[in-house]
């Protein structure tokens, strides 16, 4: 383990249905190498024999665990796509608890209709989403809720926020539009959308370049919060 101030939880994506510990095992290792910081990936229940609410209490459960053995002085929130509103959702409720947050292309609204997008069909649809949205809603939840969907929540009074989206990716408006609300809230925000890269860049090492990207900027925003 590293000697550092500063502990990401991580949620994996995978529209709440998929991915595990080992789908994003690559990135996360070169992550911790990058910014000398220590990882709590999060093996949440998935979707549909969980619904959101049980995958909250997992990732809740996470987070106090880490905060209760006092594995750092600082927390910071990540995850990538359904992780990434995860880790949007979990800091909004513990707003107080963390110190940052990284969201890399997350699902910002789950009421949002994609299939107008020019990106709809590449990596991700508008049919795909809507199955995803189902499975972990599973009609509990109305899907432009503030409990779900960040576009509807009020981000003051947020940690830092790094945003990171790709630019072919029917996620990527609604992930930028939620980081600029926050940033006009008050919240200090670092987007970035990556021009020409696709979604799923985070875990894909053989696209090296949005790869790389990706793990410089998130390795220097975990190094800023861990000063």
């Amino acid at each position: 383990m590293f000697k550092s101030q500063c502990t990401v939880v991580f949620y994996h994506g995978g529209g709440w249905v998929f991915g595990d510990l080992d789908s994003h095992a690559d990135f996360l290792r070169a992550l911790c190498q990058r910014a000398k910081v220590n990882i709590l990936a999060v093996d949440y229940r998935r979707a549909p024999e969980a619904t959101i609410n049980e995958i909250y209490e997992d990732c809740d459960q996470a987070l106090n665990w880490a905060i209760q053995t006092h594995l750092a002085h600082k927390f910071v929130l990540m995850g990538d796509s359904a992780g990434g509103q995860l880790a949007l959702m979990n800091a909004l409720r513990h707003k107080e608890k963390i110190h940052g947050v990284i969201a890399i292309y997350p699902v910002a609204d789950l009421s949002a209709d994609y299939s107008k997008s020019r990106n709809n069909g590449r990596v991700l649809s508008d049919r795909m989403m809507k199955l995803f949205v189902r499975c972990a809603l599973q009609g509990g939840l109305a899907e432009n809720s503030p409990e779900v969907s960040a576009t509807y929540a009020d981000p003051a009074n947020l940690p830092p926020l790094l945003m990171l989206t790709a630019g072919n990716d029917i996620l990527c408006p609604d992930a930028v539009a939620f980081a600029e609300k926050a940033e006009k809230a008050g919240v200090k925000v670092r987007s970035v959308t990556l021009r020409g890269a696709i979604h799923g860049f985070a875990t894909n090492t053989a696209i090296a370049a949005p790869f790389e990207a990706n793990l410089k900027e998130c390795a220097e925003f975990l190094q800023r919060v861990g000063r």
